[in-house]
């Protein structure tokens, strides 16, 4: 058909009026499709990736954790200081005299009986402790009874026995020290707490 002027004029699409919409993409359309395909290939600009043998971040990598700044020759200090530190009671040493119990109690007792303790020494060192004394500090109520001599020789492992004996003569309290002398470089004086107490 002309449009009157000797121009062919356009036929319009099928299944519309004069004011349908144009089938072919519109400008949006074709950029909707261009942003999916690079998006299907791997190529979207915000999808930006390393080489496939390396990951974008590694996970293992802790970014939060404080920085250490030990010298590790201080910390080597350190730790050799810790053990020089360590309890000489556990130390078996050269020579250890140690007693069992360390510490008497005869709990209460009465005016005209006696009741007895034993205390036994050991050396629990590695070479030969001499026990070059045993005394009481102060009370008459107490007796000890040292069945070996001074000068005693105690080999490792080897023990020996005494015998405290509580014979209250009036009611009251006993507070007393037992002290056993000996070559013991880490305890020349052992001393051993007495205590008791006495009811008319």
């Amino acid at each position: 058909m002309g449009d009157g002027v000797g121009r062919p004029t356009r036929a319009a699409p099928s299944g519309g009026g004069a004011g349908a919409p144009d089938s072919r993409y519109t400008p949006a359309m074709r950029h909707l499709s261009l942003a999916v395909l690079l998006l299907a290939v791997g190529c979207y600009p915000n999808s930006y990736k390393k080489g496939d043998d390396e990951p974008l971040f590694d996970a293992g990598d802790d970014t939060d954790a404080p920085f250490d700044d030990t010298d590790p020759d201080t910390a080597a200090d350190t730790a050799t200081d810790t053990d020089a530190d360590t309890d000489t009671d556990t130390d078996p040493g050269p020579c250890r005299v140690r007693s069992s119990p360390s510490t008497v109690n005869f709990g209460v007792a009465e005016v005209g009986h006696s009741v007895s303790a034993y205390v036994v020494l050991t050396n629990s060192g590695l070479l030969p402790c001499t026990i070059t004394g045993v005394e009481l500090e102060e009370s008459n109520d107490l007796a000890l009874i040292q069945s070996f001599p001074s000068g005693l020789v105690l080999e490792n492992g080897d023990e020996a026995r005494m015998t405290l004996t509580y014979g209250p003569l009036e009611p009251g309290m006993l507070v007393d020290t037992l002290h056993v002398y000996s070559d013991d470089a880490t305890r020349p004086d052992l001393s051993i707490g007495v205590t008791g107490s006495c009811e008319g």
